[in-house]
């Protein structure tokens, strides 16, 4: 499965969320959320769990003057 980490803000709270294939948030066997208040929390997140949940492929968004790009971590 192909996952990337993404900037995600809802009523001025900013988190950094892993999103599908489908680009869907990913949940936890309790249907908590899988995220990351900061952008390498939720790398180190992602990187733990990747053997468990079979993720083959992880990017992460980031910004590089003012420009949305992603990078691959897995």
């Amino acid at each position: 499965m192909n996952v990337t980490i993404k900037h995600f803000t809802q009523t001025g709270s900013s988190t950094w969320v892993l999103m599908n294939e489908n680009k869907q948030l990913m949940y936890d066997a309790n249907d908590n959320a899988l995220f990351g208040y900061t952008r390498k929390e939720a790398e180190a997140l992602a990187l733990r769990i990747a053997d468990d949940m079979n993720f083959s492929n992880i990017q992460t968004e980031y910004f590089y003057g003012g420009n949305r790009k992603y990078k691959t971590i897995k």
